[in-house]
């Protein structure tokens, strides 16, 4: 017969490994908003521009323009990283825009951009990143009007960031790192003022790995801990363990 305190002590044991075989939970390290604090913090990056991304030609103003439609549900998939706009209602809308019209909305003199969704309910633009990715960044832009509030939301985390752009030609930069990696990430079109319907211009995303110069100087905690659910039962059961234990021990002493 297996007495209680081995029969608890394989409990814990097989709770402990299957904590093992779990995905940590990942949370944020830092967030930036300048492009040089978010490279010295991050290595690997890769750098999606959009260029060669609009094959077709407009003309406007007496300039030829160029663009490319992507209002699909495949979206647009470049290095790995998946692109789709979804427009809030039910269908998609997501282009991109190499516009050499001084006047034009989309001209922030960086050549090609992604255009997302227009303000409507639920409209957002979801990005899909390659596996073990742990920072990320983009440069930000609107268009009608080019001020607009834009909220970026992680999505396994249940995190949130709102952001407002700058007045065209600046454009906005937002950056983070993460201790584990992140699989997905939605920015969400926020409502505008009145007669305005914003819409997300993304330029220079980088997908790279935390841990650049200035994080090893400063280091965060590490991936591959244990996910918070799984410390909860580890104390839970061993506090009960313990208790029944005791209990046991009491009674067989009388």
């Amino acid at each position: 017969m297996i007495s209680f305190p081995k029969f608890y002590c394989v409990g814990i044991a097989l709770l402990v490994f299957l904590s093992l075989l779990l995905p940590a939970q990942a949370s944020v390290l830092n967030t930036y908003s300048d492009s040089s604090s978010f490279n010295s913090a991050t290595s690997n990056a890769t750098v999606i521009n959009f260029d060669g991304t609009t094959p077709n030609s407009y003309s406007s103003n007496g300039y030829t323009n160029y663009y490319g439609v992507y209002s699909n549900a495949a979206g647009l998939t470049i290095n790995g990283v998946n692109f789709v706009g979804n427009s809030g209602y039910g269908s998609y809308e997501l282009t991109t825009n190499n516009a050499t019209d001084p006047n034009a909305g989309t001209n922030y003199g960086t050549d090609s951009l992604l255009v997302g969704p227009s303000w409507y309910p639920g409209a957002s633009m979801l990005i899909s990143l390659p596996s073990s990715v742990t920072a990320f960044s983009l440069d930000m832009g609107a268009i009608t009007p080019a001020i607009s509030s834009f909220e970026i939301q992680l999505v396994s985390l249940g995190v949130s960031y709102n952001i407002t752009t700058a007045l065209r030609p600046n454009l906005t930069f937002f950056g983070v790192t993460l201790d584990a990696p992140i699989d997905q990430v939605r920015i969400a079109t926020m409502p505008g003022g009145p007669y305005t319907t914003p819409q997300l211009l993304v330029d220079n995303f980088v997908y790279a790995t935390a841990g650049g110069a200035a994080a090893l100087e400063n280091p965060g905690p590490g991936p591959g801990g244990e996910t918070p659910e799984v410390t909860t039962i580890l104390y839970v059961t061993s506090g009960i363990g313990l208790l029944i234990w005791k209990r046991r021990r009491m009674a067989a002493s009388f």
